[in-house]
């Protein structure tokens, strides 16, 4: 029993790796694609410290990214279809969505 657990264990794990990466990429690109200036400045508010680390305790973040889109509940749906896609409701994908815009906005923040 502990050879399967081990297994997916590490299955798990390489999957929520390949979500935050997965989230990171489409964060980046929504950033540099879609965004406007007001969201990427209630995005980078967001306290993302917890998401970098591989063993952090992402849970949350994808209620987090719901700063960006509004209160209303059709807002929230209107965002998460269209921006986040089918991984929405998956917390380590919204922290890689979430470390991406931040850290792409960081690099261009002081040149707008």
């Amino acid at each position: 029993m502990n050879t399967v657990n081990e297994r997916l264990s590490k299955s798990k794990a390489a999957h929520c790796r390949e979500l935050f990466q997965t989230g990171k990429s489409a964060g980046t690109t929504w950033a540099k694609d879609t965004a406007e200036y007001s969201e990427l400045v209630k995005i980078k508010a967001i306290d993302a410290s917890d998401y970098v680390e591989a063993s952090g305790d992402r849970e949350g973040a994808f209620e987090a990214i719901f700063a960006i889109a509004g209160e209303a509940s059709s807002d929230r749906a209107e965002f998460a279809s269209e921006v986040l896609g089918d991984e929405a409701a998956d917390d380590d994908f919204a922290a890689g969505f979430i470390i991406g815009a931040q850290q792409y906005f960081e690099t261009v923040e002081d040149q707008i």
